[in-house]
């Protein structure tokens, strides 16, 4: 790198300026450049983060170890600033970005489908328990004051009832015969008179006697016995609006909706026991009984699910196969048709060509035409 001249440098910074160059400040501009132009020129390598690191190591080797220089050289390369800006492109449907995309859409299946069943997700770490702070001497202040109000209230509460209590006990027993209005009710007088007085009273009546019917002998006439019927005290509900209940016998089997039910539930149980095994024969088992149901497409959902858990690349394959033959289009099968055809060793032109007519808007459909060699 040549160090232009003064006059150069003074015309590119103020080219209007009538009255020429500063020695002073040209004298200065030209030495910062030519100890720029000799650190540029003894340098060994890029000046990009490794040369930092590198630069920084010279300076003071115990702060910065050799170990960081090497590990910043093996790093990727810094793209020079006058290197032109490569074109955009899409990266939604690479190969890397698709493998990521599968495993993130794996992940939330498999979250969706524990959550459903109530199988906790993953282990999470437990919450730092964080301490309370110290109450404040205003909350202290204000604890204080309603426990005071409180007492008062107590307080006043008792002294109220010793009051009334005393106040019952100091009543005369006969305090009820002096309440009320004296004048409103004539008080009675006993007057004693000596003087004899002729009493009469009335003749007592005489009651006849009753006849003696001890020789008459009416005979008594003879009454069938009526039933009697016990009284009833609530009316006995018509037996025709009685809900008419279907009793299974013992010996009947299940349906097949309860037997559907039964193998999900015991699938799952055995999922949140970590036995993935009994799971995946379960769900097969369910798989076998329901036949085309949505029931069954969600079940392969969930071997999918265990299958790349277990890392098992030809036990996805195999059930990948499996549902595609009797969910042709199903929910899972555009991802189905897509994985066959990313680990197709053999003719996987043909698989991607045959995934574009069967899924012309799939997800998949610029990785098949960037696989056939046609724009997407």
């Amino acid at each position: 790198m040549s160090r232009p001249d003064d006059d150069t440098l003074w015309a590119e910074m103020d080219p209007e300026l009538d009255g020429g160059p500063d020695p002073e400040f040209a004298d200065l501009l030209g030495g910062v450049t030519t100890t720029v132009d000799r650190e540029l020129a003894g340098a060994n390598v890029p000046w990009d983060f490794a040369a930092v690191l590198a630069r920084a190591h010279a300076l003071d080797p115990e702060q910065f170890p050799r170990e960081l220089v090497r590990e910043a050289e093996l790093a990727e390369p810094v793209v020079s600033l006058d290197q032109q800006r490569r074109a955009r492109r899409v990266t939604r449907d690479d190969e890397a970005f698709a493998a990521i995309v599968a495993d993130v859409r794996a992940d939330a299946e498999l979250d969706a489908a524990l959550r459903m069943h109530g199988v906790p997700a993953g282990p999470r770490a437990p919450a730092a328990a964080t301490p309370e702070p110290p109450p404040s001497r205003w909350r202290r202040g204000l604890v204080g004051v309603v426990a005071l109000a409180a007492a008062v209230l107590v307080g006043v509460g008792v002294l109220e009832g010793v009051q009334y209590v005393q106040t019952r006990m100091r009543t005369d027993g006969d305090a009820a015969l002096h309440q009320g209005d004296r004048s409103s009710v004539p008080q009675e007088q006993a007057v004693i008179d000596d003087t004899p007085e002729a009493t009469t009273r009335a003749p007592r009546r005489e009651r006849p006697a009753a006849p003696e019917l001890e020789d008459a002998k009416v005979p008594a006439p003879e009454l069938a016995a009526a039933p009697v019927e016990p009284s009833r005290t609530r009316p006995e509900p018509n037996p025709s609006r009685r809900p008419k209940v279907a009793l299974r016998p013992e010996s009947a089997e299940p349906s097949l909706a309860e037997r559907l039910a039964a193998l999900d539930g015991e699938a799952h149980a055995a999922w949140r026991a970590g036995d993935l095994g009994t799971a995946e024969q379960k769900f097969e088992a369910l798989i076998a009984l329901a036949g085309s149901s949505r029931l069954a497409d969600l079940a392969y959902g969930d071997l999918f699910t265990l299958a790349r858990r277990r890392g098992d690349s030809k036990r996805e394959e195999s059930l990948w196969r499996a549902y595609l033959e009797r969910f042709a289009h199903g929910r899972f099968a555009d991802d189905a048709r897509a994985g066959l055809c990313r680990r197709a060793s053999t003719d996987a032109q043909s698989c991607w060509r045959a995934y574009l007519d069967d899924f012309p808007k799939g997800s998949y459909r610029e990785k098949a035409a960037r696989e056939l060699g046609e724009s997407p």
